[in-house]
């Protein structure tokens, strides 16, 4: 058995409870975690790529156990810090992680590091730390 089969063993019965919002400017990241999150068998996976797609799924998405925000959602747009802003502002109870491309020296990194209130992940994130994400968020509820 490899490593995903593992994974996938490993997640399946928590990923039937777990319910995941992906929010990436990027829409083939989109894709990859929407396929990614099928495999894994987890029950919902909600993609979103602006802060107003997000408010416009707001009864999904607050439903949602785990909440991947990336840290920059493109220039002039609302960012992962507003969603999160957002999230908070209607009691969102799952556990919320931001994914950044950038170093600690983009403004964003720095705001979403500073919140003290989720983890900061660097790009790429593997299969083995979405597994343990929905785990966590799946025990945490």
């Amino acid at each position: 058995m490899g490593p995903v089969e593992q994974h996938a063993a490993h997640a399946a019965a928590l990923s039937r409870q777990a319910r995941v919002l992906f929010v990436d400017d990027d829409p083939d990241m989109r894709d990859s975690m929407a396929a990614v999150a099928a495999h894994l068998g987890i029950e919902r996976c909600l993609v979103a790529g602006s802060l107003a797609e997000v408010v416009a799924m707001r009864t999904e998405v607050l439903d949602c156990t785990l909440a991947i925000l990336d840290v920059n959602l493109g220039w002039n747009e609302p960012s992962g810090i507003d969603v999160e802003r957002w999230l908070r502002h209607e009691h969102f109870a799952g556990t919320i992680v931001f994914l950044t491309g950038h170093g600690n020296d983009d403004p964003h990194v720095r705001e979403a590091t500073r919140t003290g209130r989720a983890r900061v992940l660097l790009k790429p994130i593997g299969i083995s730390k979405i597994v343990a994400l929905v785990a966590d968020s799946v025990a945490q509820q």
